[in-house]
């Protein structure tokens, strides 16, 4: 029988296998799978002889609980034999252990990491030499119905080898330790108006100063003694930062207020028969914050940002992501502060000229819209007969364009 040496799991949700044997003259070595993997074996299965041998015969049969694989290696004198073939597994996870102290400002953590691994297959795991990886590779075609997946962005490339013979039970799981490092974090809050009502969470400022990438993973948080609550980490590359969300705290409260200015038209141009009004619209957005503690606290905003939303004061964010802009505010001890946002929307309105009524090319006219050439022609327009249809064609033509006033300032 060849012993199972070496294993390669990936994170899509495949292994390569490696066996190892010695032989000793002619010799057949067998290798159980399970009967679902027959068809991933006869697609992948490499025998190599290391010593210049020949294979002789591959067989694959069904056992009643099994698949069971046949090699037989006809030749003489001492041998080494190298099997290798690949099959669907349940994709590895990385779980975290994350240490912290409970002092303000950046710090070092304790980073632990362990890889969650299931076992599949009838060969027994014990001792194995082990690797994890994500691979910008294609679930093999045979089990790509069956293989769960997990997808990874095309940069998202990591391998972990364990540096002691791993030892997977046939049966649950085992939690693999893959590294333990010291690691930059800062505690600070985090609030969110789309997500707390007044509450914000603790959260952390995770940079990745360890020389591998972060697998994405759940993470228990303990500060001191205490425990901190559960995060999510996601895959974070070398010298790469990201903000994990922990437990919520009472610690401090936010009330957060909004209001509005009217619209006010800043652009309007006539062509392909439509006519656009583009107008700005100031919002400000108020977070009054309140630190309940005898301790200064690094908060967080994460204010949502919008399609057609142009940041104007304050200019420069602490980071900018798809969904918000985030600002870090120091809170004073014991003491309410304001902190206040400043946004412009760009808004669009479009319409036909044929659907203009009268009423509006004339208020059009009287706001200083359009000039009274262009509002003079569209109020010539006939009622019906062939002079209709000339003038709705002529609209395609008519162009016009007018700044009421600059767009404001904005970043």
């Amino acid at each position: 029988m060849g012993t199972l040496r070496k294993i390669t799991l990936f994170k899509q949700g495949f292994g390569l296998f490696t066996h190892h044997c010695t032989l000793e003259g002619e010799g057949v070595i067998t290798i159980r799978v399970r009967k679902d993997d027959l068809n991933a074996i006869r697609s992948s299965l490499t025998v190599l002889d290391l010593s210049g041998g020949r294979i002789g015969s591959i067989s694959c049969e069904q056992e009643k609980d099994a698949g069971i694989v046949k090699i037989t290696m006809p030749g003489s004198g001492s041998r080494t034999i190298q099997v290798v073939y690949i099959l669907p597994v349940e994709p590895w996870d990385m779980s975290y252990r994350l240490l912290l102290s409970d002092a303000a400002g950046k710090s070092k953590g304790l980073l632990q990491a362990l890889a969650v691994v299931k076992k599949t297959g009838l060969e027994p795991w014990d001792g194995i030499d082990m690797n994890l990886k994500s691979a910008h590779l294609e679930v093999p075609a045979d089990f790509a119905q069956t293989a769960p997946t997990a997808a990874e962005k095309p940069h998202e490339f990591y391998e972990y080898h364990i540096a002691r013979p791993v030892h997977v039970p046939d049966t649950g799981f085992a939690l693999i330790p893959v590294f333990e490092e010291s690691i930059d974090c800062e505690n600070i809050m985090l609030f969110n108006p789309l997500e707390q009502n007044k509450f914000p969470t603790s959260g952390i400022i995770l940079t990745n100063t360890i020389n591998s990438p972060l697998a994405e993973g759940d993470a228990a948080i303990f500060q001191k003694d205490a425990f901190g609550g559960q995060a999510h980490i996601p895959t974070i590359m070398p010298n790469q930062r990201t903000i994990i969300r922990c437990s919520r705290t009472d610690s401090c409260e936010v009330h957060a207020v909004s209001r509005s200015a009217a619209e006010a038209i800043k652009k309007v141009r006539i062509g392909n028969g439509m006519i656009i009004l583009n107008s700005e619209r100031k919002q400000i957005d108020i977070y009054e914050i309140q630190n309940k503690t005898t301790k200064k606290k690094e908060m967080v905003i994460e204010h949502p940002r919008h399609e057609g939303q142009k940041l104007h004061k304050p200019r420069n964010p602490f980071e900018t992501t798809e969904q918000c802009w985030r600002f870090r505010i120091s809170v004073p001890p014991d003491i309410s502060i304001q902190f206040e946002i400043e946004s412009i929307f760009d808004i669009s309105h479009n319409y036909k000229l044929t659907d203009l009524t009268k009423e509006q090319i004339t208020q059009l006219q009287t706001k200083g819209y359009i000039n009274d050439d262009t509002a003079k022609y569209l109020l010539s327009r006939p009622s019906e007969g062939e002079q209709l249809h000339k003038f709705i064609q002529s609209l395609g033509n008519l162009t016009f364009e007018k700044i009421i006033a600059e767009p404001s300032e904005s970043s």
